[in-house]
This record gives C-alpha cells, structure tokens and sequence, in this order.
C-alpha cells in the first residue's frame, strides 16, 4: 500500500486507479462469505477510463475551490459503481454471487454540502468562542498593548481553560458530522441504491476456519486507518 501510494504521488495521482485494484484484487483474496471464496475483478484500466477527465478537472479547479465538491463526488460515484461491481464470491463458480450499484453523484452531493455546511457553522460558533475566552482573558491580564499583551494573554489559564475545551468540542462536532453523512447515511444510500445477483449461491453456505482471536482487533480502528 505504501509502495502504490508512493507511486501515485510520483505519477500526480494517474496511478490511482491501479493502486485501487491492486489492493482491493489483494483484500478480497483474503476475504470469505463463509465457505465462498471473495474475488475483485475491477480493472484499473476500466477506472482510468471512466474517470481520467476529472484528473484534468482538477488542476484549473483547484484555483477557484467551488467546483470541487462537485468533483469529488463524481469521482467517489464513479469509485463506488467499479469497486461495488467488481466484488464477487464465490471463485470458480459460472455465477458467483456479484453486485451491481447505480449510485449517482447527486447523492454523495447532498451529503458533501451538509458536512460542508455544519463544519463552517461549527467553525463559525468556535470563532465567536475564541473571542469571548480572549476577551476574558485580556480583561485579567494587565500588559502593555501589542504583541506582548496577546502573549501573555495566550498564556492566561482561563484562556488555555476555555480554549482547549473548545477545540474538544470542535473535533467532536466534526468526528459526529463526519460518522452521521459519510459513514452511516452513505452506506444506508450505498445499500439502497445496489442490487445483489445470484444470491441463491450462498443459501447454503457454511462457516469456515477458526473463531478470530481478540488479540489485534480494532488496531488499525484506534490509528484511523480509512478506506473501504
């Protein structure tokens, strides 16, 4: 993963499409729905070919910040429908169990503009705090004007008090935002918007290898490690 990430960096991300196969070709070999084999037939080409033209959207873009919402979620449409219809379990079989989405940018838009709109409404409300907490601060400390009067302001404990809860509040508000629209409401439209095929393949599956150990779990949760 860090070799492919290295790569797409050097190539201005063009390799991404390719790193994405790789590893989800990588993950899905040792991925099991019981005693059905998951396999990831996505081709990075394919990818590249639907996708390449937002890579080009994306420089010009990247000056004037407002379109990129809206490609951002053309492109995570675009990832989700390869990735969704590229898993498959059951290897070997002339009809594995497959999926197939027709998720569209316009739903990831909804969920991107409303993170969006709570992280400035949250940014805007800890801004007004800061000002209070400092406006407290300087009415105890006594010094003279400028910067040796922010200094010693910043060092007032009512100040370092009032704004490390606010910053904890702030990663809070954004931690809940960020789990409510694009963990829990996106898989909700993920699920909604895809049709399973061949799900008679797995009527009679069976449980397969050994009970997990605890010893591991939830590490890379505690680190962030994201993805899908």
């Amino acid at each position: 993963s860090a070799l492919w990430g290295v790569w797409v960096f050097a190539t201005l991300g063009l390799a991404l499409p390719w790193r994405a196969a790789a590893l989800e070709r990588f993950k899905m070999k040792h991925t099991h729905y019981g005693n059905l084999q998951g396999s990831f037939e996505g081709k990075g080409g394919e990818f590249f070919k639907k996708a390449w033209w937002l890579w080009l959207l994306t420089w010009p873009a990247a000056i004037f910040i407002f379109p990129l919402p809206f490609i951002y979620a053309v492109f995570k449409a675009m990832e989700w429908r390869w990735w969704i219809s590229g898993m498959r379990f059951g290897d070997g079989s002339s009809a594995p169990v497959r999926f197939e989405s027709d998720l569209d940018f316009s739903d990831l838009m909804a969920f991107y503009w409303k993170v969006i709109g709570w992280i400035a409404l949250f940014f805007t409300i800890f801004m007004f705090w800061a000002g209070i907490v400092g406006g407290i601060g300087a009415a105890f400390t006594k010094a003279a004007s400028g910067p040796e009067q922010f200094a010693l302001v910043m060092q007032n404990p009512i100040v370092l008090i009032g704004m490390g809860f606010g910053y904890i509040a702030l990663a809070l508000a954004f931690n809940v935002v960020l789990r409510v629209y694009l963990m829990r409401d996106l898989w909700a439209k993920i699920a909604e918007t895809s049709v399973v095929h061949n799900l008679s393949l797995a009527d009679d599956v069976v449980a397969k290898g050994d009970s997990v150990s605890a010893l591991g779990e939830g590490f890379a949760d505690s680190l962030d490690v994201g993805g899908f």
